[in-house]
């Protein structure tokens, strides 16, 4: 038996992009940061003046207005619609805040995740490079089933894209969006019946036998926390002797602890019972 349905598939692929490409997705999430503590502030005045939400279509209407200044004219350097993008994630939190599954919005700092909002209406795929806004093609990993089997390419002007991001994890740049798409469920049923029982000990004991142990447990994991207990502790000890004044070496020791958690992530996700 089978049925077919529309889903939306998230897609994440790896970029490698050049220096001149870093630089300006750095300046991006700059913007972005901006965009979303300046949208903050002015939705806090107005929601305490009037009792009621501004909304992100009169918050842009304001910035547009505001980047005329000079001392905003750098803002002129990126894609407008990251800013634009970047006042409905506020949006959107403010209404998960007032659903109460969210907690209030706060500012963005230095220390706050990398990433920024993506224009997807202009986008264009191949099977080796990504074109996105005004920037030159990015070049990218294709490891995703979606892009793969071909389920769009080239020009997406028909296909059903949303939530376009680029996000740095501290070693790589990466893209993300979702594409809807039409998939086929096939499913068999049998005459057999199955026990399952969740232990303290183990994850789950199967009526026919089979004992699958918790994912922490992994030899790999336990292995790869260790490493990253003797990694903190020679970042702690050259903060001892340097103070906040971060060198070569200190940068490098927290590339190495990014990698290690990188590694733990990525095991947990292929991880297989």
């Amino acid at each position: 038996m089978y049925y077919i349905k529309e889903v939306f598939r998230g897609v994440k692929v790896k970029l490698y992009p050049t220096k001149e490409q870093i630089e300006y997705f750095e300046l991006c999430v700059k913007a972005r940061n901006f965009a979303y503590n300046w949208g903050l502030e002015i939705w806090e005045k107005h929601y305490e003046e009037t009792k009621t939400n501004i909304g992100m279509y009169s918050l842009n209407n304001m910035f547009n207005k505001y980047r005329k200044l000079e001392e905003n004219k750098w803002l002129y350097l990126v894609c407008s619609k990251v800013c634009s993008l970047t006042f409905k994630d506020l949006e959107n939190a403010y209404h998960k805040f007032f659903k109460g599954l969210k907690n209030k919005p706060t500012l963005k700092t230095d220390r706050s995740k990398k990433s920024f909002p993506v224009r997807l209406d202009n986008i264009t795929i191949t099977d080796k490079y990504i074109k996105i806004s005004k920037k030159k093609y990015l070049k990218y990993k294709n490891n995703s089933d979606i892009l793969s089997k071909g389920y769009f390419s080239g020009n997406t002007k028909n296909t059903k894209l949303s939530n376009g991001r680029i996000t740095y994890d501290g070693i790589n740049w990466y893209f993300s969006m979702n594409v809807k798409i039409s998939i086929k469920d096939n499913f068999n049923l049998n005459n057999e019946i199955l026990g399952i029982d969740f232990g303290m000990k183990n994850y789950m004991v199967l009526s026919n036998g089979k004992v699958y142990n918790y994912i922490l447990n992994d030899e790999r994991i336990i292995k790869e926390k260790k490493n990253i207990v003797k990694l903190y502790r020679k970042l702690s000890n050259k903060h001892k002797i340097n103070g906040y004044k971060k060198t070569k070496d200190m940068i490098r020791l927290e590339k190495l602890i990014n990698t290690k958690y990188k590694r733990i992530k990525n095991i947990k996700n292929t991880y297989c019972l």
